[in-house]
């Protein structure tokens, strides 16, 4: 999530500052960009990839789309975990949620058994925040049941920009999560599943017969495709606009067939007003 503290996250991962990071809610990372780090203690390489954010304001979502993209170049073998930095707080909820939708837009709905979920700005304990997102209805309590059943770590981070000794256990504590997800999600996963949402929509034109609801499927195609829109609210515009589309072509066979039934009766008027002339 764009202004989340990715950059600021990744940096405390690393123990040093590489990635340009700010306290302001505005994006600082343009691409994707990639560093290296031995942890001493957890006897492990952590190679961390910083990401432009899904709600960067400065950029189109294929553009975003495209950038995300390259994480395939930096870590063509694959990663073992990708770490979701949310900002919860009343303020930020409404945005993180959406940013949710399209993080399993863009990566798949099994992206969350690869991933850790970090709370940034936040004081509370994982079990408070899975409480939190149990007792609200809709959305949040829907992540808190997949995120449970793939087994997400939820680790929480006080402040942005802060750095002192309750930083620095949290920070033990999400590289401990990161290192504990064994499963690697592969780039081609990335790529998979961005062609299979390409035949989804292109099999979904297919069915439209006229050329306006063609076309507002078109548009509605082009979201799901940008991470605008999840699937299953593209379902929803897909079968509405397929019952106008079908409304439309019904109606435009019975204009076909009283028109057919017009030029008939009119043949067939005079043929017999000849007939009787003879």
């Amino acid at each position: 999530e764009t202004g989340s503290g990715k950059s600021f996250v990744g940096n405390r991962l690393l123990g040093r500052e590489e990635f340009l990071s700010s306290a302001s809610f505005d994006s600082c990372t343009k691409k994707c960009a990639k560093h290296c780090v031995k942890d001493g203690e957890l006897q492990t390489e952590f190679q961390v990839i910083d990401t432009v954010g899904f709600s960067d304001t400065t950029k189109s979502d294929q553009e975003v789309r495209q950038l995300l993209g390259e994480f395939a170049n930096l870590a063509p073998a694959g990663i073992h975990a990708v770490v979701v930095v949310l900002n919860l707080q009343a303020g930020g909820r409404s945005n993180a949620l959406k940013v949710l939708d399209t993080i399993e837009n863009f990566f798949g709905k099994y992206v969350w058994a690869h991933s850790v979920v970090l709370c940034n700005m936040s004081q509370r304990t994982a079990q408070e925040i899975m409480k939190d997102l149990d007792a609200s209805s809709g959305s949040p309590a829907k992540w808190a049941k997949e995120w449970r059943a793939a087994g997400v770590p939820i680790c929480a981070m006080p402040t942005v920009g802060r750095v002192d000794k309750s930083i620095a256990a949290r920070v033990v504590d999400l590289k401990r999560a990161i290192v504990n997800r064994q499963r690697v999600y592969q780039s081609k996963e990335f790529l998979r599943e961005h062609d299979r949402l390409k035949t989804l929509t292109t099999e979904a034109i297919n069915e439209f017969t006229t050329c306006s609801w063609r076309d507002e499927m078109t548009k509605v195609n082009k979201r799901l495709l940008d991470g605008r829109l999840t699937q299953a609210g593209w379902e929803i515009e897909r079968t509405r606009l397929g019952a106008k589309d079908a409304e439309d072509q019904r109606r435009n066979d019975t204009l076909k067939r009283v028109a057919a039934a017009g030029l008939v009766s009119t043949a067939c008027g005079a043929g017999v007003g000849a007939a009787g002339a003879l």
